[in-house]
């Protein structure tokens, strides 16, 4: 039951030798993140008052990411690499963060690892009871980011 605490604004990191987690302040973090085509949009959950926005405003959220992100998938799919091997994948976040000298890419994945949820908008139409779960856990590998708790659509 305990795990339940991580369950969001909670973030995995990838360190060598083992893993580490952060949890943040879900005042200061009010937010969510969508992922569609390979592509992360940030996606407030109240307005600049503190109101909270209701399912019919986030859904006209959903639906603009849904248009913005057009029909082809982006070409790098930054959330694979947290399905890689944990090592692998910590180098790789370090190489991702130096990438950027002025600190954009840092301030980016922190915008993802303080999120409340990840959620996936996937086209796919799964039939099937497995389907349906292999796409909600999985999907492609790309479309993901599994060092976050996450929910597939």
């Amino acid at each position: 039951m305990s795990s339940y605490k991580w369950l969001f604004h909670a973030s995995r990191y990838p360190v060598k030798p083992s893993d580490t987690a952060a949890k943040f302040d879900p005042i200061t973090n009010n937010h969510i993140v969508v992922l569609r085509k390979n592509r992360f949009f940030v996606v407030p959950l109240a307005d600049a008052s503190g109101r909270e926005f209701s399912a019919v405003e986030l859904e006209a959220q959903f639906n603009n990411i849904i248009a913005h992100a057009g029909s082809e998938r982006h070409s790098t799919p930054i959330g694979a690499l947290t399905s890689d091997n944990r090592d692998l994948w910590a180098d790789a976040r370090e190489a991702l963060i130096g990438a950027s000298p002025d600190g954009k890419n840092a301030e980016l994945l922190k915008k993802i690892e303080s999120a409340m949820i990840v959620v996936a908008l996937d086209d796919t139409k799964p039939v099937t009871r497995e389907d349906i779960s292999w796409g909600l856990w999985v999907g492609d590998g790309r479309n993901r980011w599994y060092d976050k708790h996450q929910c597939a659509s």
